[in-house]
């Protein structure tokens, strides 16, 4: 009992730090564009949150950026729907289809 409900306390508090910490910029059918407003997130954030943002899709797209003027780009680039665009300050991306289910890019000096 006593490690069900540490669990269960732990998951509540990851679940609301990895809330307050994304604002999805746009949301299409099948992609996302994410402001993480605590500017860079790891790799292991970004897949954490990407899991779950994505349970529900047999594909999913999804962006981050950590400075707003930037997401902004990538949230015309994806309305657009060019989603092979290459937009300043993307530093992650992550990508569920048949084939992976996980950040497929993660440059946060360079860009993706």
């Amino acid at each position: 009992m006593k490690w069900n409900l540490l669990g269960l306390t732990f998951l509540f508090v990851a679940s609301t730090a990895l809330s307050s910490d994304y604002k999805v910029m746009y949301e299409g059918k099948n992609s996302k564009v994410v402001f993480t407003s605590s500017k860079l997130q790891s790799e292991s954030n970004l897949n954490k949150y990407g899991k779950v943002a994505c349970k529900h899709n047999q594909f999913c797209v999804l962006w981050f950026y950590s400075e707003k003027s930037q997401a902004d780009k990538g949230v015309s680039a994806m309305k657009k729907g060019d989603m092979f665009a290459e937009t300043a300050g993307l530093y992650g991306i992550y990508s569920k289809n048949k084939v992976v289910n996980n950040v497929i890019c993660y440059e946060p000096k360079s860009g993706c």
